[in-house]
């Protein structure tokens, strides 16, 4: 599958899936948390099919901070987990 015109831009979404849906079972699904994922990807999939390379990697670079703040805050509130 192609995405953004590149073959491989699939193949690395799939790869890191997995890790990602084991950081939402961790941190729970919370409906506000949910509602701003979704938005980023949104944003992230309107970047791709409108052609805005630059622009997107811009939304995915926050969207993978945001990852990381939330893994972050886990480890904090669950000091004997993370």
């Amino acid at each position: 599958m192609r995405v953004a015109g590149c073959e491989l831009a699939w193949t690395a979404i799939a790869f890191v899936c997995a890790d990602l849906e084991r950081v939402e079972f961790l941190i729970g699904r919370q409906p506000d948390h949910l509602r701003a994922i979704l938005h980023e990807h949104r944003a992230i999939l309107t970047g791709l099919l409108s052609g805005r390379p630059a622009e997107t990697a811009k939304i995915a670079d926050r969207h993978i901070r945001n990852i990381e703040t939330d893994l972050l805050r886990y480890g904090r509130d669950h000091p004997f987990v993370a």
